[in-house]
């Protein structure tokens, strides 16, 4: 009887070992792998940017230039609150360590929550002041068109982010399938039963806010209380320098498209917007990319300063390579990749194409040295360098789109870029990892 037990007890771990907790187990450090990690970023990415391109080329080729260009001014304005919203509390909150996050995950929950309720009603207010005055040509489809963007864009960092920091890497990109899905069933509507433009961005945005709350009711209950208490601390302790510096980076992104759409046909305002289209790609690349080596990069050693600037180092040349070869090759194939992508309407604004190509790459290019500069909290310096590519874009952009409209317009875009990129090298990363190479090296020694 003894030598029974003592064989079913010796046998019992084999069987653990194969059991199903075991299956559960191995299932889960595999998506745990970095490497699967960057898979399933980047499929999500592709998802996303499918569908993205599935709607800027639909809009441009099927709906006229005044409704694509009110589409344009909206994603200007979304994507520029996405900024600051991803650099004054989607990058903090990936970069916290696991252990503090589960504490503050059903926080985080409200605070996105109660920052989209707020930003979405001061869009609106905008763009609808905006439409009265006249300033822009836009009117209900902008209102509506920027409802969807925000939805859409304003949630794609932070759901990301949330579903990775909460161990579900997989929940992104079946959201993702689920938004590729919907675009293409708008898609096909617009194409066979010509469904209004305005039925089209209402049920994206309709689309948008049901991913948002699924999501993450699915995760947690939103705790709004104390939601409320981290937004008031994340906007004492990041949105300060941070978020200027961010709002200074719309001068030289989307200030020039405002200004075009102040007096521009809408014809060139819609060109500014449609001549990013076929860049979409590297944008999905880099992006993956980013998202899972913002995740690998919290998970070094605080004090290994050595460690730190060799994984930033390694992926930004990495990164300026890639945006290197996609922007050469999209200049080089210019006229027939917009006349592919977006039909004869656009075809021939291939000189705005190139100048945004070089900007995209340059704005691409450096998302490594930021998680760089706020793991460090070094928000001033780099807030001074987009403020001064942002100065110097402001003051081109009128006389530049003036003379050349949508080329004056992508050509502020590049320079600001390219005067933001260069002060930020000379001025704020190799003095800093100057310091902290002598750092390491006196206390190695």
């Amino acid at each position: 009887m003894t030598v029974q037990l003592s064989r079913a007890a010796a046998d019992e771990p084999a069987r653990t070992a194969t059991g199903p907790s075991s299956w559960l187990s191995r299932v889960g450090r595999l998506l745990h792998d970095p490497k699967v990690l960057r898979g399933a970023s980047f499929f999500d990415q592709a998802l996303i940017s499918a569908a993205n391109f599935v709607t800027t080329v639909v809009l441009a080729r099927h709906y006229s230039s005044e409704e694509f260009a009110a589409y344009g001014v909206s994603l200007a304005l979304a994507i520029t609150l996405q900024a600051v919203q991803r650099t004054t509390f989607v990058l903090p909150m990936t970069l916290l360590g696991d252990r503090v996050f589960r504490r503050r995950s059903a926080g985080v929950a409200g605070q996105h929550l109660l920052i989209l309720t707020v930003v979405l009603t001061v869009g609106l207010a905008v763009v609808a002041g905006g439409a009265a005055l006249g300033v822009f040509h836009v009117s209900l489809e902008a209102m509506l068109s920027f409802l969807a963007c925000l939805v859409i864009f304003f949630s794609l960092d932070f759901d990301r982010a949330f579903q990775l920091k909460n161990g579900r890497p997989l929940w992104p990109m079946i959201g993702s399938g689920l938004y590729l899905s919907v675009n293409l069933v708008l898609a096909s509507l617009a194409l066979w039963a010509r469904l209004p433009f305005l039925a089209y961005v209402g049920a994206v945005a309709a689309f948008g806010v049901a991913k948002t709350l699924v999501g993450m009711l699915s995760v947690t209950r939103p705790n709004f209380g104390h939601g409320a208490l981290l937004l008031l601390r994340s906007l004492r302790t990041n949105f300060g320098w941070s978020g200027a510096g961010t709002l200074a980076s719309a001068g030289f992104i989307h200030a020039p498209q405002l200004v075009l759409a102040s007096f521009a046909p809408a014809l060139n305002v819609a060109a500014y917007t449609a001549v990013r289209t076929p860049m979409q790609p590297l944008g999905l690349l880099l992006r993956s990319l980013d998202v899972v080596d913002k995740f690998q990069f919290s998970k070094i050693d605080v004090t290994d300063l050595g460690a730190q600037n060799r994984q930033a180092l390694r992926t930004w040349f990495i990164y300026l390579a890639i945006s290197a070869l996609a922007a050469v090759a999209a200049c080089l194939a210019a006229g027939p990749l917009l006349g592919f992508v977006l039909g004869p309407k656009f075809a021939g604004f291939t000189t705005s194409f190139r100048l945004c190509a070089v900007a995209l790459a340059l704005s691409c290019s450096i998302q490594p040295l930021e998680t760089l500069i706020y793991r460090l909290g070094r928000y001033k310096g780099y807030a001074l360098c987009q403020m001064t590519g942002a100065g110097f874009a402001l003051v081109v952009a009128p006389l530049l789109v003036h003379a050349w409209l949508d080329v004056g317009a992508t050509t502020a875009y590049m320079l600001g870029w390219i005067v933001a990129y260069v002060a930020t090298l000379a001025f704020v990363i190799w003095p800093m990892m100057a310091r902290r190479s002598l750092a390491g090296a006196a206390s190695a020694a």
